[in-house]
């Protein structure tokens, strides 16, 4: 296998890989969302139901639930869901066009070598910016 051919299988490799990151991180931040609102909602209800003998067990799981989401937003927070998605997103469909580039004009591959680190350099470097943006935000 010629070298070239070589890293063009890596590329491809390194794309699915995003593309699947990428699906698997968007799930994660799509239940977040939907169970938070779940949860905020099902404070308010409970909270506003006016059932005599239930006030206490109103509060009670209102208290859980609020506790929950507390929780449940404290961990989104942490890891990031949506804008990790995004970035694996991002940076699937740079390297989708890095294949569709390199199969189309067959660039020499040194150019080859050099997009392909850019790419993987840039989609490190946005991962590390967002895990040190939440490690601040955490922090404060």
């Amino acid at each position: 296998m010629k070298e070239k051919d070589r890293l063009i299988e890596d590329i491809k490799d390194m794309y699915m890989w995003y593309s699947i990151k990428s699906g698997h991180v968007k799930k994660k931040a799509l239940r977040f969302s939907i169970l938070s609102a779940s949860l905020a909602a099902g404070t308010t209800v409970v909270l506003g139901l006016n059932i005599e003998g239930f006030d206490e067990i109103a509060r009670i799981t209102a208290l859980i639930l609020a506790g929950f989401l507390t929780v449940l937003n404290a961990w989104n927070a942490f890891f990031n869901h949506k804008e990790m998605w995004i970035e694996y997103r991002k940076t699937a469909t740079k390297l989708k066009k890095l294949i569709n580039k390199v199969v189309i004009q067959d660039i020499p591959l040194e150019d080859m070598v050099i997009d392909y680190h850019r790419i993987l350099d840039e989609a490190e470097s946005s991962e590390l910016k967002i895990i040190k943006k939440e490690k601040t935000k955490n922090a404060t």
